[in-house]
């Protein structure tokens, strides 16, 4: 199994998504699969064949009980925009874009749809962040 190759490890999830509860309470949510052509987003993912990238949202829900079925220790579960944020005043000193930052954590652009799940080998011990919503998942 995954969890025995990887002994001792901690893997960081980055991606576009949402937990069950949202997919269940915003059925607007349900079918994600799109794709990305020039820059731009399709629809129909029969456009454009071999020449898209395509995606499709992630029930980080279904991936954290099928990772603690395979006996990892779930860490943390986040919008990027949380940490982001945290990041950012942590090192207020730093010299940001202020169009990058507002593109990572405005609810319209990636803020509220890119999600991080971390889970770990069981055998580590990992400090609770301050912004974690692991209970939603």
């Amino acid at each position: 199994s995954m969890a025995q190759a990887l002994k001792g490890s901690i893997c960081v999830w980055f991606d576009y998504g949402y937990h069950a509860k949202e997919l269940m309470h915003l059925p607007h949510l349900g079918d994600s699969l799109r794709g990305f052509y020039q820059n731009t987003v399709e629809s129909n993912v029969l456009n454009h064949i071999g020449q898209m990238d395509l995606t499709a949202d992630v029930n980080f829900s279904v991936l954290a009980h099928q990772a603690a079925d395979e006996g990892w220790q779930i860490n943390h579960y986040f919008k990027q925009s949380h940490w982001v944020i945290d990041y950012l005043m942590k090192h207020p000193n730093r010299v940001n874009n202020t169009w990058e930052v507002r593109q990572l954590t405005d609810p319209s652009e990636m803020g509220e749809r890119v999600r991080c799940l971390v889970f770990s080998d069981p055998s580590l011990e990992i400090q609770r962040l301050s912004f974690d919503e692991c209970a939603r998942l």
